[in-house]
C-alpha cells in the first residue's frame, strides 16, 4: 500500500468531520510532506533507471536535503555521481580521440 497516500486520505476524512481539529491538521500537513518526499524519491529512481542522470541528481538531492537519511538516497546519489563521471570521461575521451589527442584519449578511456 501507499502509506503516505493512505494517511493523507485518512486525515482528509477526519478534517471533513472536524475542520478545527489541530492534531488532524498537523498530521495532514506531515502526511502531505511525506507523500511529496515519496513521489520525489520515486521520480528520482525512475530518472536514474532511464539514465537521465541530471534529473535523477536534482530529484534525489532534493530528497536528501529534505530528509538526509531517507531510504537509500545516499547510495543512489553515489550511483548517479559515478554515472555522471563516466559520462564526462567518455565525452573527454571521445573528443580527444576525434581530435587525435591520443594521450588524453587513452587516459580518459583507461579511467573508464
Amino acid at each position: 500500500t501507499n502509506q503516505p497516500q493512505d494517511a493523507v486520505l485518512l486525515f482528509q476524512q477526519v478534517l471533513a468531520a472536524e475542520p478545527d481539529n489541530q492534531l488532524a491538521e498537523q498530521g495532514y500537513q506531515n502526511a502531505l510532506r511525506q507523500l511529496e518526499l515519496a513521489n520525489r524519491y520515486a521520480s528520482g529512481v525512475n530518472a536514474l533507471a532511464a539514465q537521465d542522470y541530471r534529473q535523477a541528481l536534482e530529484l534525489l538531492m532534493g530528497v536528501q536535503s529534505a530528509a538526509p537519511n531517507y531510504r537509500d538516497v545516499d547510495r543512489l546519489l553515489a550511483q548517479v555521481q559515478r554515472a555522471l563521471e563516466r559520462e564526462e570521461l567518455f565525452t573527454v575521451g571521445d573528443t580527444a580521440y576525434r581530435t587525435q589527442q591520443w594521450s588524453t584519449a587513452i587516459q580518459a578511456y583507461e579511467a573508464l
